[in-house]
């Protein structure tokens, strides 16, 4: 499915990418929202398989593919701690097919992009993780789904702003 969002990505205008994939997400982010205070539980097998795909299409598509995880650990209750240490490798493993998907389909040219861009990419991707242990360790099962949640609306408003800004130029 991402190589086929990267080949989707490479001959789409990114404005529109960006506007479909966030306002996708935030609309999803509502409904479980909305469904985790009626105390709906969704999970199995299908459910699993959609949010890999929906983790897959947000990141290549539009950079978001952590809202889908987060609609999936809201609506399956997924504990807080198992879900943090599960999502850290998958998010290097989606990240890195991302971008390889990407660049393959792309003329196997990187973005073009100043190296300083590139470092401190890394730099916050360090520091994110160093930073996420403090509140891992000091808020509760509730503040984590929280705050995962509130990342998630931050990630997709983001996207939705960044889409915003490419159409109007």
């Amino acid at each position: 499915m991402m190589p086929f969002a990267a080949w989707l990505s490479s001959i789409s205008p990114p404005a529109p990418l960006y506007l479909v994939v966030s306002t996708l997400v935030l609309l999803s982010l509502v409904i479980s929202v909305l469904l985790a205070r009626v105390h709906t539980t969704v999970d199995g097998v299908p459910v699993q398989i959609g949010t890999g795909v929906g983790i897959g299409l947000g990141t290549v598509l539009g950079g978001v593919g952590g809202p889908a995880a987060t609609v999936y650990a809201v609506l399956s209750r997924w504990p807080a701690l198992p879900m943090v240490a599960t999502l850290r490798p998958l998010w290097i493993l989606v990240s890195f097919v991302s971008f390889g998907s990407k660049l393959a389909w792309d003329d196997g040219q990187p973005p073009h992009m100043p190296i300083w861009v590139w470092a401190a990419m890394l730099g916050s991707l360090v520091l994110a993780v160093g930073l996420g242990e403090t509140p891992q360790r000091k808020l509760g099962e509730l503040g984590i789904h929280r705050l995962v949640i509130v990342l998630g609306f931050i990630g997709a408003a983001l996207s939705l702003w960044t889409g915003r800004a490419a159409l109007l130029g």
